[in-house]
């Protein structure tokens, strides 16, 4: 809600030219009026904030379970509210995996589900070649175009998850 008022530029005594009449008083009333609408709105606004702001400080932390064809690594998942952070940490395929089995593997299990097809980003990674995907089964996929057993993977997705 915009509020605006047009003040009346008072002088003193009879020939200031400014009476005082019911119109006048009126604007001031209504001025008065719109001014405390706005606060009132504002303070339910600022509440509204708050109660958000304590539902994102509920936070929990936990290691997610590795996919069958990592060989080490860890893969933790942050939730602040329904900001969801996965942090990954050294994950490194096995061995035996080779890139042409095929470009997307899950290396973890147990992510909260993404917002109606929320999609999840690579923020920090060691390598240009790879994205993560969030499916709706709580399975963490990442896709790359070239990949080695010998190298670590690190990085922090983020994405939004159903309440």
């Amino acid at each position: 809600m915009s509020i605006s008022y047009t003040p009346t530029t008072w002088a003193d005594g009879a020939d200031g030219g400014t009476p005082i009449t019911a119109a006048r008083l009126n604007n001031i009333e209504s001025g008065v009026t719109n001014a405390v609408k706005q606060a009132n709105a504002n303070a339910e606004g600022i509440k509204t904030l708050g109660d958000s702001v304590s539902q994102a400080t509920a936070a929990s932390y936990s290691k997610l379970a590795l996919g069958s064809a990592m060989s080490s690594g860890n893969v933790y998942c942050e939730r602040l509210g329904r900001l969801v952070l996965l942090h990954l940490n050294g994950v490194k395929f096995s061995a035996s995996h080779t890139e042409d089995l095929n470009h997307d593997v899950v290396i973890a299990t147990g992510a909260p589900k993404p917002q109606n097809g929320s999609s999840a980003f690579m923020l920090n990674s060691n390598s240009d070649s790879i994205r993560v995907i969030v499916g709706s089964d709580g399975n963490l996929t990442l896709h790359w175009s070239s990949a080695t057993a010998s190298r670590e993977y690190n990085g922090l997705v983020a994405y939004v998850a159903d309440a």
